[in-house]
């Protein structure tokens, strides 16, 4: 082969070059995006009353599924979806399909007199609670999958790790203030009550878990 053809060869493969190097660029950046938008949602959620209103609730699953975007256009760039996750994901997919499908109606029932709808035959008394338990606990996997995913370097594992202590702190901060000085209905929180819960969570119980 020539010095020409060899030229000619190392041009040629220029543009892949740049356009791998774009896309693990982007990666990156998205990698980024996920991983550090999970630690903000994990910080605000844990602020009212423990996320246990239903707005709140979707709210989180809510960003989690735009998450979820990013993190399906990330997987597609570096070629990797789930990596170590599959024992995370596998036995919970399998939950939610199980609780899905109690949702499911069907055959419809005969309505009662003087109704002109027909009734909602399942095996969940409360099919709409039962789907929206489902879309939680997709939430809640994808959350573990990116964090699975994402944390894969010290420093980052270094941040979710202190993360998570000062939201204990500062819960635990938060308790004792109450418990000590707290003598009306509202302390920072609308709905809190005197001697109902601990720091921001309703349930006490929410706090020592």
């Amino acid at each position: 082969m020539s010095h020409a053809d060899v030229r000619a060869s190392s041009t040629e493969s220029l543009p892949d070059l740049s356009a791998v190097s774009a896309k693990v660029r982007v990666s990156r950046i998205l990698s980024g995006a996920i991983f550090f938008s999970v630690l903000g949602l994990i910080v605000i959620t844990a602020i009212p009353y423990g996320t246990v209103d239903a707005w709140w609730k979707a709210f989180f699953v809510c960003a989690v599924f735009v998450l979820a975007i990013l993190w399906i256009i990330e997987s597609y760039l570096s070629e990797r979806l789930f990596d170590n996750a599959w024992p995370l994901v596998l036995p919970v997919a399998a939950l939610a399909l199980f609780s899905f499908l109690q949702t499911v109606s069907f055959q419809a029932g005969a309505p009662p007199a003087g109704i002109s709808l027909s009734t909602w035959k399942a095996i969940s008394v409360d099919p709409y609670q039962t789907r929206f338990f489902v879309l939680q606990l997709l939430a809640l996997v994808l959350a573990g999958v990116f964090i699975s995913r994402y944390a894969n370097t010290e420093r980052r594992v270094m941040a979710l790790v202190n993360v998570v202590i000062c939201i204990a702190v500062a819960s635990a901060i938060f308790g004792v203030l109450r418990q000590t000085t707290q003598t009306d209905v509202g302390f920072g929180l609308p709905l809190i009550k005197p001697e109902q819960g601990f720091a921001q969570f309703v349930n006490r119980n929410h706090f020592a878990y």
